[in-house]
């Protein structure tokens, strides 16, 4: 086996691992992977293995590509590319900035599930892509469809930008700042202990209400900038309402112009 490039802990008994796709000996096996009903979202659905092998032997060779394999035990659990957005045709969706980088994940088919096995193959793949300092924000595109992976993104810290429409799907662009996957690995680091103290009872709570708990978990791995800009939406859409309302009575302040194209209002509280 290739020497790893980093190997994430889970316990004394689980460890995850990454090392180089080579696709001489890994193609085959991604061909498997990406040919299986759940798959379909990767967009390479009854390709030849000889096709599969082909497409990540021209990423490899590239120079805005990376290919990964991540293993749990001895098994290989995740397929990973790493990528620079303005390679992806995103460019023409949003400003692509010094230190973004793209992220696809594949993880493999799986015939017992294990809980928490996509949390912590995902929170393996974002320590590793941050242990780069150079990195500041991940970018991710997932078609939007895929509810699955927009759930498991929010949980490691990405929050949804736009809907925009690429080549072959709609997605949903997404980004990861370094602070919000923190923020989000001390949230879920928080609720995993939280299950093992003695005043916590699961059998108490509806199902998926891990927030009655933490309900802080809801937002906490907003950064400060969003959630300004939320709470000041919310607080004009307070104001508009209550003027329509007349509970409020806004004063004219300025009437329109050539140059001002709105009327202006002020209010003033007691």
């Amino acid at each position: 086996m290739e020497s790893s490039l980093l190997t994430q802990h889970i316990s004394e008994s689980k460890v995850f691992s990454i090392q180089p796709f080579l696709p001489s000996q890994h193609s085959s096996l991604i061909h498997e992977w990406v040919n299986q009903p759940y798959a379909k979202f990767w967009g390479m659905t009854g390709q030849s293995q000889q096709a599969v092998y082909e497409a990540y032997q021209a990423f490899v060779e590239s120079s805005h590509t990376e290919v990964y394999l991540g293993f749990y035990g001895d098994e290989p659990a995740f397929l990973m590319e790493s990528y620079e957005p303005s390679s992806a045709s995103l460019t023409a969706h949003y400003p692509v900035q010094d230190g973004d980088r793209g992220m696809h994940i594949l993880l493999a088919p799986c015939s017992t599930p294990l809980p928490g096995f996509s949390l912590q193959a995902m929170q393996t793949i974002l320590s590793f892509l941050f242990s780069d300092p150079s990195i500041k924000r991940i970018v991710v595109e997932p078609d939007n469809r895929n509810q699955k992976i927009h759930q498991l993104n929010k949980r490691v810290g990405f929050f949804h930008e736009q809907l925009i429409t690429l080549k072959d799907k709609k997605a949903y662009l997404a980004f990861c700042k370094r602070e919000q996957y923190a923020a989000a690995c001390q949230l879920q680091n928080r609720y995993n202990a939280n299950e093992n103290l003695p005043h916590y009872t699961p059998h108490t709570q509806k199902p998926n209400s891990r927030l009655n708990n933490f309900p802080s978990q809801a937002c906490g791995s907003i950064d400060r900038a969003t959630w300004q800009r939320v709470n000041r939406w919310l607080v004009r859409k307070a104001i508009a309402e209550f003027c329509h309302e007349r509970l409020l009575k806004p004063i004219l302040t300025s009437e329109q112009n050539g140059s001002q194209p709105w009327q202006s209002y002020e209010i003033i509280s007691d």
